[in-house]
């Protein structure tokens, strides 16, 4: 139960770590794209926007869910209560 919500917990901290990581490799494509040198640049960029609404928030959430049942796995096979007895 305890492993249970520490995954739980530490899959819902990943979800603002995952969004930032997204937004910043979203933000220096952009950059990179319109040749830019500065994030100034990028303020009348509507493709960043969609970028970041429509992908990296989609993404991120993917990622944490996919850390959290992640952890959920490989904690239930170390836990000696969750396996079966040997006959």
């Amino acid at each position: 139960m305890n492993r249970a919500l520490l995954a739980v917990l530490l899959g819902l901290l990943s979800l603002p770590v995952f969004w930032w990581l997204l937004g910043e490799m979203f933000a220096l494509c952009e950059m990179w794209q319109t040749q830019t040198t500065t994030r100034a640049g990028l303020a009348d960029d509507y493709g960043l926007g969609i970028l970041l609404v429509f992908l990296a928030g989609p993404l991120s959430v993917l990622a944490s869910v996919s850390l959290t049942i992640w952890l959920l796995f490989r904690w239930q096979e170390k836990d000696p209560a969750c396996q079966s007895p040997e006959r």
